[in-house]
């Protein structure tokens, strides 16, 4: 559960409520695979993460995250 602040809610405005049509949206490119020495290298990081990190301090980095992707898309128009 999170709080979102309504402060930082954009007010809906009359351009975000079309539709966008699925010839408009453009096919993203696929890449290559990771190399199993890059996916060991991100299992690392997670675990040193997991392992040197506080739940609490994990609950707080997701919040604050989520209150500043709020205010970005705010500050952009609500885009």
């Amino acid at each position: 559960d999170g709080v979102i602040t309504p402060e930082l809610v954009p007010a809906p405005s009359p351009s975000s409520e079309s539709v966008v049509q699925p010839e408009a949206i453009t096919p993203v490119e696929t890449t290559s695979p990771p190399s199993p020495e890059d996916e060991a290298a991100a299992l690392a990081k997670v675990q040193a993460f997991l392992n040197d990190t506080s739940l609490d301090s994990m609950l707080n980095l997701a919040s604050d995250s989520l209150e500043q992707r709020t205010r970005s898309r705010f500050e952009r128009g609500g885009s």
